[in-house]
């Protein structure tokens, strides 16, 4: 969204072309992943052991309480672990199709917004409707009301529980709008001091094409910082002249966001806090977490980013 806004692009049309672009990507993936995991790849001891013993202590804990109240009231060892299993019950997970409701809901109310800009002449009362209903911001706002209602207080939560649950996921937010609004104001330093202009400018001097140049100097940022959200904010700042002043339609602006989008999801390597989460969570060790999410995240993003080229070029055709 953060580099959409700086290139001016059309969100709608941004999720009307990616989402179609990570089907494919969903599905290269698991083919992909398969061919890697034909290697077995041992497993951290510490995360082999968590693994190993996951559920074990929990169940130690019920049957000892279990016979504590046996002994204690005089109850069979199974009335006693009947109570047990009723305080330590736990509520099933959502269902996948609530859990896909839930993510679908604000990308089809920003395509609405999107349709109906496309479609209907300005002034239109419904588009002036669905304009609002499209709004990015009021439509993940409606998402969280409708994720806090059904997986929450229709399953039984408290407030209390609903607002616990909340303010443990401030903290992160918190951490992606710093980055954010970091990345952002060292982009708009390279904007205004000229600097963006006058490499972009030579860059295009170069004659690559402007949708190459966008992936090649985001997956360039993205394997010198680590920060997938900075290298796409940064390559839409040094990028923005070039892009505003070119005269391109509104669907090849949206390639180039997403050109830039999938030049940062490649070269995820050790700079990246988003590979040692997924190394760490599954027992990997930095060398095959460089063999497998590393290769992985490069291949995934040049796949998208060569999709995403053959629709720049039916669009410059068209």
């Amino acid at each position: 969204m953060g580099g959409a806004g700086i290139l001016g692009a059309d969100l709608g049309w941004v999720t009307m072309i990616g989402l179609p672009v990570c089907l494919v990507l969903a599905v290269v993936s698991h083919f992909f992943s398969k061919w890697l995991n034909r290697k077995d790849f041992t497993m951290l001891p510490t995360t082999a052991k968590s693994f190993a013993e996951f559920g074990t202590e929990k169940a130690d804990a019920v049957v000892a309480d279990a016979d504590a109240d046996a002994e204690g009231d005089g109850t069979s060892g199974a009335s006693g672990a009947f109570g047990t299993a009723t305080k330590t019950r736990t509520v099933a997970p959502p269902s996948a199709g609530m859990v896909m409701t839930l993510i679908v809901t604000p990308l089809i109310m920003i395509a609405l917004g999107t349709i109906g800009a496309t479609l209907l002449p300005a002034g239109d009362p419904i588009r002036n409707v669905l304009a609002f209903i499209g709004a990015p911001l009021f439509a993940l706002l409606v998402t969280v009301l409708l994720a806090s209602f059904f997986l929450g207080i229709r399953r039984g939560w408290s407030a209390s529980q609903l607002g616990d649950v909340v303010e443990a996921a401030l903290p992160p937010v918190a951490v992606v709008i710093l980055v954010t609004g970091g990345g952002g104001a060292f982009a708009r330093v390279l904007t205004e001091s000229g600097i963006g202009a006058a490499l972009s400018e030579t860059l295009l001097a170069t004659g690559m094409p402007l949708m190459l140049m966008a992936y090649l100097i985001s997956l360039a940022l993205r394997a010198a910082q680590g920060s997938a959200t900075v290298a796409i904010l940064t390559t839409a700042g040094l990028l923005s002249a070039s892009i505003l002043g070119g005269g391109y339609s509104t669907i090849q602006v949206a390639l180039l966001a997403l050109a830039i989008a999938f030049g940062a999801l490649g070269l995820s390597h050790v700079n990246d806090s988003g590979f040692w989460v997924v190394t760490r969570y599954l027992g990997l060790g930095v060398a095959d977490g460089l063999r497998t999410w590393t290769v992985l995240t490069t291949v995934l993003g040049l796949v998208g980013f060569l999709l995403c080229y053959v629709v720049w070029l039916v669009a410059g055709v068209a």
